[in-house]
């Protein structure tokens, strides 16, 4: 429903709103509903490669989701022409945006993609890309359904894009939808209320105007500090030790987190935060108090130690062209501020009372609130990420360090304070003893089980499991092995040690040898080895394959001295992957797929670049599949003796009879409710020629 059922009939009741109110259209509006997305975006690449009306577009409005429900959140905008983002800051009611968002996204932390980069790689138009990210849990599961999305998200995205599609058609001055210059925008929201933006050349003035104003708030620091009987040298000497201090003790805090999370991946207990994130703040957050002496004279040392180091940060960012520095941006202003403000109303230090304590907050509050706001939007869209990125990397260390990361930021002027407080001792002992408490109750009880199948706190456990069928050819084209299993591809670090219990094979699953074949020889759907290169398989009985997969050499020639050509023949079912790569000294060159050159996997097979092609159709009846390769090939090369390729064909069946198979079906059947899977069944076949 969500993905992407609740964008089109949020589209429908835009065109109904456009059509009843009678908008006078100054541009033609074009309501695209794209279908094939899983199948790598066809529809989107044939409208904005093949339509008539293609080359008409000039800027585009993509809904996604990787959610169901809660507040669209623009993580994307551009390529170049600014004033898209212009008019969404003027116009939207309840702007929701981040250069965070769209430096995250863009970076593939986030398994995902969207119409947008179809239409920004090969139509060159740039657009604005939206997405739910709120209870990721039921994304692409079978709890995806209607009743998942509350009315107000759709109610909210509705207002803001009419206002946004209003804001476009109104535009009058023809030389701002001709912009389109590379600048791009630093932008944020400040909670939900308005827009912050800034082009991305005014940076180094805002940078060094922070920093300059940074330098001068200490410093007037080491001015006041001299007037209560510490010279410059002795108090720059402090602030230096004081900046170590603060490094040691943030890479302190980073280990302990680190270390918790590495003894919960040893004890079984990872992912405890998935169903329920407050364990989260028992088990990270409280580790990043810092030990420092209670003496308030260091008070004001510790402060500019951080204002300095939040000032390098800044710095970088902009060095870097990184355009979330607006978060160091926030601090290093707003904490000078509050200093200088401090030494103009409280000159004494020792005289400083509640109303001084209060401007502290105040203050500060800002840039804290606006960082716990980001933090939220972060974590809610991570934590259910958690439970579909593999388990190649472990969830727990990742998340250990985010948080680390996050709230290290959020408390960085406010652990201060506790040199100040009348009883440091105590505030330094309570959070100690809420995260022994805390990692007795996840060890002794059942809280800290990670997975929910309650249709009111949804958070199952992901499975993508596929019964197939496997033959191996050598080069004299003679079956050398066959055989069958339950592939597992493990989408979570608890895979498959979670359900042994339910499901006893799953005790007998093995991690794949990746060394076999190509892609592991496994069926991958997708290219996805980047993040999912961790599967199980699990040995079961052999099985007839409902449409046989086949991959036919018909011929191979020279079209040159040193180019074959390879002509072959596929059959199978609707859905198929092709495989392949050259041997040492083999390059592929061209294809008779695509005009454009060969992509490369970014993974390689035994040093040799790998090729990966999906292959869908709708014909209900199979057909044959007829393609050529062209390979360079090295001198002397024996066109009638020599090998060129190991290449594997993969046939999926993802739908109708074909689905499953009587022992795939018995296997589910005992997966616990806490769970939710997606399988089918495939057969692999895998050649040399």
């Amino acid at each position: 429903a969500s993905d992407d059922g609740a964008a089109c009939a949020i589209l429908l009741e835009l065109l109904r709103v456009v059509l009843k109110t009678k908008l006078k259209l100054n541009y033609n509006i074009l309501f695209l509903f794209n279908g094939a997305e899983e199948n790598i975006m066809q529809a989107s690449h044939g409208f904005i490669t093949q339509h008539k009306w293609a080359k008409d577009v000039r800027a585009f409005i993509n809904l996604e989701a990787c959610g169901a429900g809660g507040r669209e959140l623009l993580f994307q905008v551009g390529p170049n022409n600014p004033w898209l983002l212009e008019v969404y800051s003027q116009v939207v009611p309840y702007p929701y945006a981040s250069t965070l968002a769209q430096e995250i996204f863009q970076s593939g932390v986030i398994p995902g993609d969207t119409d947008f980069r179809v239409f920004r790689d090969f139509g060159d138009i740039s657009g604005v890309d939206f997405a739910w990210s709120s209870n990721g849990y039921v994304y692409h599961t079978k709890y995806d359904t209607v009743d998942q999305i509350p009315l107000g998200s759709l109610q909210r995205t509705g207002d803001n894009i009419l206002a946004l599609l209003r804001g476009l058609n109104e535009i009058t001055d023809q030389r701002k939808i001709t912009d389109t210059s590379t600048n791009d925008l630093i932008f944020f929201d400040m909670l939900g209320a308005f827009m912050v933006r800034w082009r991305a050349n005014l940076t180094a003035v805002i940078s060094i105007l922070a920093a300059a104003l940074s330098a001068f708030a200490v410093h007037r620091n080491m001015r006041a500090a001299k007037r209560l009987g510490t010279n410059k040298t002795t108090y720059y000497a402090a602030m230096m030790k004081a900046i170590g201090v603060q490094c040691f003790g943030w890479v302190l805090a980073f280990a302990c987190c680190l270390t918790i999370a590495l003894s919960l991946t040893v004890l079984g207990r990872t992912m405890s935060w998935y169903a329920r994130p407050i364990w989260i703040y028992f088990l990270y957050v409280r580790q990043l108090k810092k030990s420092i002496p209670n003496i308030w004279t260091l008070f004001q040392v510790y402060y500019d130690a951080i204002q300095i180091l939040w000032t390098l940060l800044l710095l970088v960012t902009y060095t870097l062209g990184i355009r979330s520095g607006f978060i160091a941006l926030l601090w290093v202003v707003f904490s000078a501020v509050q200093s200088l403000i401090s030494n103009r109303l409280f000159p004494d230090a020792r005289k400083r009372s509640l109303k001084w304590l209060l401007l502290y907050i105040l203050l500060l509050g800002i840039p804290f609130v606006q960082s716990f706001y980001l933090d939220l939007g972060a974590i809610g869209m991570f934590l259910p990420t958690m439970g579909r990125t593999g388990s190649a990397f472990n969830s727990e260390i990742i998340i250990a360090a985010m948080i680390c990361a996050m709230f290290g930021i959020l408390f960085s002027f406010f652990c201060q304070l506790v040199l100040v407080a009348q009883f440091p001792h105590i505030l330094q002992r309570i959070p100690a003893s809420f995260t022994f408490l805390a990692l007795a109750v996840l060890l002794l009880t059942d809280l800290g089980f990670p997975y929910s199948g309650d249709v009111t706190s949804l958070a199952p456990q992901r499975f993508f499991i596929s019964n197939v069928d496997r033959k191996f050819y050598d080069e004299n084209k003679k079956l050398v092995d066959h055989d069958a299993g339950f592939w597992l591809i493990d989408m979570d670090i608890n895979t498959p040690e979670s359900v042994e219990m339910a499901v006893s094979e799953m005790k007998r699953a093995k991690v794949v040898d990746c060394s076999r074949g190509i892609y592991c020889a496994m069926p991958y759907p997708l290219p996805v080895m980047n993040f999912i290169f961790k599967t199980h398989y699990i040995e079961a009985p052999t099985f007839e394959v409902p449409i046989e997969t086949d991959l036919r050499l018909t011929g191979r020639v020279h079209v040159a001295t040193d180019v074959i050509r390879m002509n072959f023949t596929c059959t199978g079912p609707d859905h198929m992957n092709l495989m392949f790569a050259g041997l040492p000294g083999i390059e592929l060159q061209t294809w008779s797929l695509d005009p454009e050159k060969p992509l490369a996997s970014t993974h390689q097979y035994n040093g040799r670049n790998m090729y990966f092609v999906y292959y869908s159709h709708s014909s209900l009846e199979p057909k044959p599949w007829h393609f050529h390769l062209d390979f360079k090939v090295p001198p002397k090369f024996n066109i009638d003796k020599d090998l060129v390729l190991d290449i594997t064909l993969s046939g999926h069946f993802i739908h109708g009879k074909n689905k499953t198979t009587p022992q795939l079906t018995n296997l589910m059947s005992r997966f616990p409710t806490w769970t939710t899977a997606t399988y089918w069944t495939s057969a692999l076949r895998s050649y040399k020629f």
